[in-house]
């Protein structure tokens, strides 16, 4: 799948979550996806309600240990505001 198409996808909410996730066959794949997607809410500063709400759900659906990814997240979030 060519790029600009995954992204129309997602903008026009032809994909969800779940589906993207269950794509994901590794556990590396997994964890670099969430990691990716703090990246994305940081990258203008610290996560609004919507991007946290986003994330917990990304936890939940990639099947990660939920302390060491809100750790993760945790941690972003501080270098972000910093």
């Amino acid at each position: 799948m060519l790029l600009p198409t995954l992204y129309q996808d997602v903008l026009m909410k032809r994909v969800t979550l779940a589906s993207v996730a269950g794509a994901l066959t590794s556990p590396e794949a997994r964890q670099l996806a969430y990691e990716m997607a703090v990246c994305v809410c940081d990258a203008d500063g610290v996560q609004s309600v919507p991007e946290q709400a986003f994330l917990a759900e990304a936890r939940t659906v990639l099947g990660l240990d939920p302390i060491s990814a809100r750790q993760f997240s945790h941690d972003a979030e501080a270098m972000a505001a910093a």
